[in-house]
């Protein structure tokens, strides 16, 4: 479990909470909200927890119901108001749902790769083709297959190994080590495919010239599956910037996913229409279309306001993205986030009132009583150049849809560390929105970082000592040479 804040000079932060060790063999939402809890009421910050990012685990759902009834139970404060609830805390990992959105598409292409890379051993003189192919869609599965199965004789067969990278030095080619791709990981298969394409001109000559098995031949990809090749990754890439964009951690995220909901959506619509409504390449952007846009909805609608507020307090995006992506005559989803950003200004700038007022009673109550005595001159004509106040003519959130674009390269905190003063409230909403992860890559990165403390010469390392050199060294207690130790 990971906390993220940006601090009063806005400085992105974030620290391990707890690593816990999860002893019942049922990990059923009531469990896991009680270990949340109990991780947040030892912070004493359950009051203060805003969002949660999580995976799409329906017992993830179930969590967040049983903490907003722990949460509610906590008292409030004046400069946190509101308790956690599901309705607006909720935020639900986008480099997940890119996931799902492509494992859709690979689905509808029945193109989803093996679990097990053995499907794709090719024995030594018996490679053979699947025969006749009748439709689009079984070309793409068979020349997918192909692929694999070429991957899998230059990767476990020396002599293939050796003639490619001998092959790709002579044609002044970087030898790259070709991968397959696996189910879980979406972006295996971009990478599968992007390598293969890298050393298409040394995987051809290869084929074209090798003895070494001649069945192989059978199998041998064509220049029109090569085609079919690029359309692919040309299809995944269109996940692949969005997905590293928001699994950053030294930098906000979550203003970045209505953006990449909209850019990716507006390109497969594109790509669908480029590439033909009823080929296998427009019906696997149609099904990755329409998963996003159930999450794009889920993520928008009028229960969860996070990712907007967040989109509209980066100055880099502002409200123009709605008007860039949005422009084809529904004004309904311009009009709901519009809605959810008065929402949210009224809310801070209410908030903000109290804290006020509260400061101006406590001033007034530690004042001694003042004197009766009016000691102002009769004579005085001060009333006559009595200054009234700047008069203020549009709201704070008005006047920030007119402010000026900001670099897109540029650190949007120490934009908003400069302009906290001419925008308070709004500086507010972006403190506590741009802090909130869009991933929950994380916490993801601590299993990585066990798997490189848990090694074959370290194996029974208890469940308790993980956690204490996990918590440990993220804190910057231990390091690694007295982790080691």
């Amino acid at each position: 479990m990971t906390g993220h804040w940006i601090d009063e000079r806005w400085n992105q932060r974030s620290h391990i909470l707890d690593v816990i060790h999860l002893k019942e063999p049922i990990h059923s939402g009531e469990y896991l909200a009680e270990q949340l809890l109990a991780v947040t009421d030892d912070y004493q910050i359950t009051h203060a927890v805003f969002t949660v990012t999580r995976d799409n685990a329906s017992n993830n759902t179930a969590m967040l119901e049983q903490y907003e009834i722990g949460a509610c139970s906590t008292p409030v404060t004046l400069q946190q108001p509101w308790a956690f609830t599901v309705k607006e805390g909720d935020v639900r990992c986008m480099a997940h749902i890119i996931n799902l959105a492509v494992q859709e598409a690979l689905k509808t292409l029945k193109a989803t790769p093996s679990n097990s890379p053995d499907v794709y051993r090719v024995e030594e003189g018996k490679a053979h083709s699947r025969g006749l192919t009748f439709s689009e869609k079984e070309t793409v599965i068979d020349t997918l297959t192909k692929l694999r199965k070429h991957i899998y004789v230059f990767r476990n067969r020396r002599l293939w190994r050796e003639a490619l990278h001998i092959q790709a030095s002579a044609m002044e080619i970087t030898p790259i080590k070709l991968s397959l791709d696996m189910p879980v990981r979406w972006n295996s298969t971009y990478y599968m495919l992007t390598h293969a394409l890298d050393m298409e001109p040394a995987i051809v000559a290869i084929c074209a010239s090798q003895q070494m098995d001649p069945s192989m031949r059978e199998i041998i990809i064509t220049a029109s599956e090569w085609q079919i090749l690029r359309s692919l990754e040309l299809f995944f890439k269109i996940f692949k910037e969005a997905a590293e964009q928001v699994q950053g951690d030294n930098y906000p995220t979550l203003n970045y996913c209505i953006p990449y909901y909209l850019r990716l959506m507006d390109k497969l619509k594109k790509m669908r229409a480029s590439t033909g409504y009823k080929s296998p390449i427009g019906e696997a952007c149609f099904a990755a279309y329409e998963k996003l846009n159930q999450y794009y909805s889920l993520a928008t609608n009028q229960r969860h306001s996070h990712s907007t507020i967040a989109t509209i307090c980066d100055p880099r995006f502002n409200f123009d993205v709605f008007d860039r992506y949005l422009s084809d005559g529904d004004t309904r989803p311009k009009d709901r986030a519009l809605a959810q950003w008065r929402a949210c200004y009224n809310k801070y700038k209410a908030r903000e009132t109290d804290i006020h007022v509260a400061k101006v009673m406590a001033r007034i109550e530690a004042e001694t009583e003042a004197s009766t005595q009016d000691t102002k001159d009769p004579k005085s004509d001060d009333e006559m150049y009595t200054r009234r106040g700047p008069k203020v003519l549009e709201f704070e959130w008005q006047r920030w849809f007119s402010e000026e674009g900001y670099d897109r390269n540029g650190d949007i905190l120490k934009f908003w560390a400069a302009k906290q003063f001419e925008y308070p409230i709004i500086a507010c909403m972006a403190r506590d929105h741009l802090a909130i992860p869009a991933s929950s890559a994380a916490s993801e990165r601590i299993f990585s970082i066990g798997g490189d403390i848990i090694t074959k010469k370290r194996n029974r390392l208890t469940p308790s000592t993980v956690r204490y050199l996990l918590c440990l060294r993220d804190w910057g207690i231990v390091h690694d040479e007295e982790g080691e130790e």
